[in-house]
Parts: structure tokens; sequence; C-alpha cells
């Protein structure tokens, strides 16, 4: 499904996923907060307008204060749909989520009560009241280059079978994870990781795999690397890595969604 610019998804503090992150390896594992919505029929503007009179100057302050790594803003370029916006926070463990929730509250609490009927009257207007719904994911694997920009962001999303969390794991850290890692020494991408549920709130996947790029001429690079390193296999493995796939993913499940980054901190 293609979609224009104001035909977009909020997913806030989600996957998937600033290379912002890339240099902080040793605090806690990056985990996304993010929330999906639906902009009403004509709101658009309305709704880029009270984005970036509420919103954006907190995400700002949120980066520039050390209490979120990054933030993004984005629509689905392709994909399934089910979302108008996506925006998403990245920050460093439960610390770092607890931090933007306080934030958020204390925003909440130093507004006069015009301010806040404000504001609500202005969401209300802009957003459907129904659809929404948060994610809050945890990266197993996250790597990307700080000082590299992006516009683009993959989605993977991908069901483990039963008792097969930890092998779909090692499969991608065995054969994804090299070819990411010498496409990003390269610059041909800026991030990539994978990510899983902490709040389990959907259902339709257990593993989100990401990866973000500056150009979509960038992802014929990606196809042609994994092709190369496909093709340094034996016939004899390629079969038991497609075996042993099959038997650890429900890939009648699988499904991608490439999103168009909008807005982001800088």
């Amino acid at each position: 499904m293609i979609r224009s610019r104001f035909t977009l998804a909020i997913v806030t503090m989600v996957l998937i996923l600033m290379p912002s992150l890339g240099a902080a390896q040793e605090e806690p594992m990056p985990m996304t907060w993010a929330g999906i919505f639906n902009v009403k029929p004509g709101a658009d503007l309305l709704f880029e307008k009270t984005f970036d009179t509420y919103e954006k100057p907190l995400l700002d302050r949120l980066v520039a204060d050390g209490k979120a790594a990054s933030w993004a803003l984005g629509y689905e370029l392709a994909g399934p749909g089910g979302f108008d916006l996506v925006v998403w926070i990245n920050a460093p463990g439960w610390a770092g989520v607890g931090n933007v929730e306080a934030m958020f509250e204390s925003r909440y609490e130093g507004m006069s009560e015009e301010d806040l009927a404000a504001m609500i009257e202005d969401w209300t207007a802009a957003v459907e009241p129904e659809g929404d719904r948060t994610l809050l994911l945890r990266h197993k694997v996250f790597k990307a280059n700080p000082d590299a920009d992006f516009k683009y962001l993959r989605l993977s999303y991908y069901t483990a079978k039963p008792g097969h969390d930890d092998d779909l794991m090692k499969m991608y850290k065995s054969f994804a994870a090299p070819v990411y890692d010498q496409l990003l020494e390269k610059g041909v991408i800026s991030g990539y990781g994978i990510a899983v549920q902490v709040i389990h709130a959907d259902t339709s996947f257990t593993h989100q795999a990401w990866v973000t790029v500056d150009s979509l001429a960038d992802f014929d690079a990606i196809d042609k690397a994994f092709d190369d390193a496909w093709a340094e296999i034996s016939d004899g493995e390629g079969v038991a890595r497609e075996f042993a796939f099959m038997k650890t993913v429900d890939y009648d499940s699988h499904f991608d969604r490439l999103i168009r980054v909008w807005k982001q901190s800088e």
C-alpha cells in the first residue's frame, strides 16, 4: 500500500531505531516506546501544527537533556497499513523510558488549565479516538553509525515458534548480522538490529528486525550483499539453513513495513 505524506502513521518512541543510540553500547540495551495513531480525514495540517506546537519542543528537549537518545516521526510508504503516523523515542533501558515518562508527566503538571484544555482540544480535533496502540520494544541487537543520516526505515516482522526464540536470534547473529556489519562499515546503511516486545501488546509478531538507509537505492546494495553471502554457502548448507528457518519461524505470519521519516531529532 503506497501512502502519501499526509496519509500518515504515528509510532511514538519506537524500533525502531535511531542511529544516535549507537554510541551507548555500554548502557542497557536500547528500548523503544512506540505509539501508533490515525489522523482524522482532512486534519493533516492541524496534526502537524499540533505536533510541532506541543510534542516536538518536548521531544527535542528530551534528547538535549540526555533523557532520550533520539526520536522520529514517520509514515508508511509500503506495508499492510493499519495506521497513519508513527512516532518513536529511543532510550537506554527501563530507566531511560522512565525518564521520558517523567518528563511528559512534568509537562502536564506544569501546564495551566487553559493551556491543557487547548492542547486536548487540538489533539481531539486532529487524531482519531480509536485505533491507537502502544508498543514497548527492547533491542537484542543494535548497531548504528551515530553520524550517518537516514530517511528510510525497513521493518521486518517475524513470529518465532514456541521454544525457538533463541534459535531465531542465533540465525540472525550468524548470517544477517555479519552482512549488515559489512554494509554498515561501507556506509551503505546507517544502522540495523532486531528487537522483541517487552510488553506483549501485538500478537502478530515476536521479533522485529530493522535497517535504516538514506536512499531507497541502498536497498539494491543490501539485496546484492545478501545474494552474494548466500552464493558462498554450499547447496547442502543452504538446504539445512532453509529447513532450520522453517522449523524456527512461522513464515506465513511474516510481513514488512517501509517507513519514510518525516521529522526527527537532530
